[in-house]
């Protein structure tokens, strides 16, 4: 029941732009719009450094090809085909885990810039 009560109590209170001055609306407004501009400034800004980490992780991948394909065209003998193939799959497990990591916090940071956005009190969603 208390439950009710609460939930009462904040459906009211969302509902207060009723009793609002046109004035106090619109420097609400204009507060949700600037913290609106902030979070999509804060996302573009996040999201340009992900693009550019990625474009030099695919540089760095071909770059891991090209001298991957040189020693395979300069091995003269099947050891040598086989250490230049292991190697190779070496650094490609291991940037695989790199990528896995970077992923992972980008993913959270986006979350966070986006959360942060949303947080009651904070937000543009806030009352």
């Amino acid at each position: 029941m208390a439950d009710d009560k609460t939930s009462a109590a904040t459906h009211k209170e969302a509902f207060s732009i009723f009793a609002a001055t046109p004035t106090e609306i619109l420097a609400a407004g204009s507060a949700r719009l600037a913290s609106l501009m902030e979070m999509q400034a804060a996302l573009f800004a996040k999201l340009q450094e992900v693009n550019k980490d990625w474009l030099d992780r695919a540089n760095t991948e071909m770059a891991l090809g090209s001298d991957f394909l040189n020693k395979l065209g300069a091995a003269k003998s099947p050891p040598e085909i086989v250490d230049a193939c292991q190697d190779w799959t070496r650094q490609r497990l291991d940037r695989l885990a790199q990528d896995r990591d970077k992923v992972l916090a980008d993913s959270q940071s986006i979350v966070e810039i986006s959360t942060r956005f949303f947080a009651p009190g904070k937000g543009a969603l806030s009352a």
